[in-house]
């Protein structure tokens, strides 16, 4: 099956949006958010998905002007070749830069937690060329997968959260309101940054029956991760209180790790993180099949249809995001400061200004027919 005869649903959209958000979202954004914000990190969640619902109707504003169409080729139709090319070096360097922190993300929470005595250049190679695997099935095999996947963890993520119900410390809320505005305006910026990874839904364009499909998958894939984000912050806060997640490295799952069913069921966080150790292949694997589609187009090399550039790209990218950061502690720093601006500036700002150029073409060439229709 060619890929321009493969298709995805909305609801394989959605999953695939979310999927590109919330796994290492979920791993390391909630202690980071209660760290400045303390017991009103929810709020900064909620104002974070207010900021990503704007953005989200942006993109789904370009999804229906692109009439489906790949999204390179489309911008090169609109703004000519030379803006094609410089957007696609941008995306090429978001994407490959996406690509090598998730996985580096992933190595360390795996050699860290699962298997301390494994070659961390190992581990990330493995990631990499099982996710490369998942992109040579096609887009109807990421999407399938990527539902299974969602769905799944879902289910887990709210059984695990109604099982914690009697550890629930309400006070650690209080007081409400407590912190700054100018606080929450900097935590806000790395949730909002994470949100802004809805900007692939433009790259399965092509996939959909309508470009419609698209834009619901980039708003209800905001509305689902965010939620999802929210309710793990207040679950580690009303677990923990703000002093005890200040000190625990994945509070997450330590949360999670509580769980137990009477006296004969213990640690069913296995199952949740079996689900999202999942999800982060899922993840790595949508980037790479944006970054492959992107350097079809610019290089065009066909990373899908060789295994020899397919597995060239993974080796580098493992490299890379092993040999980029010295330190796990490095890289946790360029996790918060350098990857959020550069999120934030590759989506929002990128993207803003693709809206506005084709807004701004869009009135000239209304006008220019208005007139030649007079």
């Amino acid at each position: 099956m060619t890929s321009s005869t493969q298709r995805i649903s909305t609801g394989q959209g959605i999953a695939i949006v979310i999927n590109a958000i919330a796994p290492s979202a979920l791993l390391q954004l909630p202690a980071h958010v209660v760290s400045i914000t303390r017991q009103d990190g929810w709020l900064t969640i909620l104002l974070s998905l207010l900021l990503g619902l704007v953005y989200a109707l942006i993109i789904g504003r370009i999804c229906l002007l692109s009439n489906g169409k790949p999204l390179l080729e489309w911008l090169e139709s609109r703004f000519g070749k030379a803006v094609a090319l410089l957007i696609g070096v941008i995306l090429c360097g978001y994407f490959f830069m996406g690509a090598t922190s998730v996985i580096r993300q992933f190595t360390n929470f795996v050699q860290e937690q699962l298997l301390r005595t494994t070659p961390i250049l190992a581990i990330a190679l493995v990631i990499a060329l099982v996710s490369v695997y998942a992109v040579w099935q096609g887009i109807e095999a990421i999407g399938r997968i990527h539902f299974i996947v969602f769905a799944f963890g879902l289910m887990l993520m709210m059984l695990n959260f109604a099982l914690l119900w009697s550890h629930y410390n309400w006070t650690n809320f209080m007081p409400f309101f407590e912190i700054s505005v100018p606080k929450h305006m900097s935590a806000v910026l790395l949730p909002a940054g994470w949100l802004s990874e809805i900007s692939i839904v433009l790259f399965l364009l092509p996939y959909f029956e309508k470009p419609s499909q698209a834009a619901k998958s980039a708003m209800w894939g905001t509305v689902v991760s965010g939620v999802m984000i929210l309710t793990m912050v207040v679950m580690i806060i009303a677990v923990f209180g703000v002093r005890i997640v200040n000190v625990l490295s994945y509070p997450s799952f330590a949360a999670l790790g509580m769980v137990e069913v009477g006296k004969f069921l213990e640690r069913i966080d296995v199952f949740l993180l079996t689900a999202w150790i999942a999800s982060m292949f899922t993840k790595v694997s949508i980037y790479l099949f944006c970054l492959f589609q992107v350097m079809d187009y610019l290089f065009r090399i066909r990373s899908r249809s060789s295994p020899l550039n397919a597995f060239a790209i993974s080796a580098f990218i493992s490299a890379s995001s092993i040999y980029s950061w010295s330190r796990n502690s490095n890289f946790i720093e360029y996790i918060f400061t350098s990857l959020s601006a550069y999120l934030l500036i590759s989506n929002y700002g990128l993207f803003l200004l693709i809206w506005g150029g084709l807004s701004l073409t869009r009135r000239k060439t209304d006008a220019i027919e208005g007139g030649g229709a007079v």
